[in-house]
């Protein structure tokens, strides 16, 4: 059996559960985990209480040599009194490595050790041990998010890891960024199972969408920080996104009204040179100018 566990709480239930192997000896401050009275119950391996643990022990039994019997006489002989005839008959002998046997000094000698070996038996009591468990207490963490599920339950391998799914919802959250712009969804169109892929804003894709939906549509097993930071970064990223389509739309409109300002006084101003009387000397000016302006006119038509 561990001596070091892990015990998980959830806040929700006032539940406290722990793995700690089959032992009908196991207590928790001092009660029976078998007993009714914890308020819990046993599965299996897993133990769930609505105590919370303050101590938690369970007992060892072991077998402890008490004494040697003469069996013979019936005689019980002391642990210390059987030492030293044993090391009597230790002193009367050598271990021989070329018989592998032991060689003696005397044939009294061999003998006695003969009879001391068949006239003592060790007698054994059983003892118990009272251990105390080390034991950290992990608390499960509470979602505020739908999207991010704690992964724990009584059948879990893992059961006192403390990782979350996160589960992205994009699209909601697209939606969401979307209205705290102005925007409603008359003027969004997102296909059918393509996710955010072919997302449009004013019937126009949005830039960085079909990267953006390769990775942030994938769900992510981490713990409830990492998880709550990946669901962060996805919704930044889809405010940048948003934020970068409305800039580029607007700045397109306000470069076309531009040029179509500039277009206006353009045509005003070639139509003012060409009515100038000029003397003959600067008449090849006068046309060459024009000549300038028509070409620039030229390029803001097609531009505008």
């Amino acid at each position: 059996m561990e001596n070091s566990i892990k015990v998980g709480y959830d806040s929700q239930t006032g539940m406290y559960t722990f793995k700690a192997g089959y032992t009908p000896s196991l207590s928790v401050n001092g009660k029976s985990i078998i007993d009714p009275l914890t308020g819990g119950f046993k599965n299996s391996e897993l133990y769930v209480i609505s105590e919370k643990p303050e101590v938690i022990t369970y007992t060892v039994r072991n077998k402890s040599l008490k004494h040697y019997e003469n069996i013979e006489t019936g005689e019980i002989v002391p642990m210390d009194l059987y030492k030293s005839l044993e090391d009597e008959i230790k002193a009367s002998r050598e271990y021989d490595e070329d018989s592998d046997e032991y060689a003696y000094e005397t044939v009294e000698a061999e003998v006695a050790a003969l009879r001391f070996a068949r006239t003592y038996k060790s007698v054994w009591e059983d003892i118990e041990e009272i251990r105390t468990m080390d034991f950290e207490i992990i608390e499960y963490p509470v979602s505020a998010y739908k999207n991010i599920v704690p992964l724990y339950s009584l059948d879990a391998k893992n059961i006192f890891e403390t990782k979350c799914k996160f589960t992205p919802t994009n699209i909601e959250t697209f939606y969401e960024i979307c209205a705290e712009y102005g925007i409603d969804k008359s003027r969004i169109d997102i296909p059918t199972h393509s996710g955010l892929r072919y997302a449009k804003i004013d019937n126009t894709y949005l830039t960085g969408a079909e990267d953006f939906e390769k990775f942030g549509s994938n769900q992510t097993i981490a713990t409830y920080k990492e998880c709550i930071e990946r669901m962060d970064n996805n919704r930044k990223r889809l405010n940048d996104m948003i934020s970068m389509h409305l800039a580029k739309t607007s700045q397109k409109i306000l470069d076309k009204g531009m040029v179509g300002d500039l277009l206006k006084e353009l045509l005003t101003l070639k139509s003012r040179v060409s009515g100038l009387d000029v003397k003959q000397k600067d008449y090849n000016s006068q046309r060459s100018l024009v000549v300038k302006m028509n070409e620039l006119i030229e390029t803001y038509k097609q531009l505008a």
